[in-house]
């Protein structure tokens, strides 16, 4: 995870140095799409560990607390 995870706070640096123009526009859309990817590989991560790590007879109740916490949180 901690591999995952570092990259994702280095991309915001990149945005130190942003120019006017073309060039500037390039370097916001790379450094975006890096963050989209490390945050897209690391969010699946914790999941996975806890759910590997859940006893077998409790996995479906991990899942339903996880819906169930994950619906209030998303709506305005």
């Amino acid at each position: 995870m901690l591999t995952a995870g570092a990259p994702r706070a280095c991309w915001s640096l990149g945005l130190c140095f942003i120019r006017p123009g073309a060039a500037g526009l390039l370097l916001v859309i790379a450094v975006e799409f890096g963050l989209i990817i490390c945050c897209g590989v690391l969010n699946p991560l914790p999941a996975t560990y806890q759910i590997s790590q859940a006893p077998d007879d409790s996995v479906a109740r991990v899942l339903s607390a996880w819906s169930m916490a994950g619906k209030p949180a998303s709506r305005p």
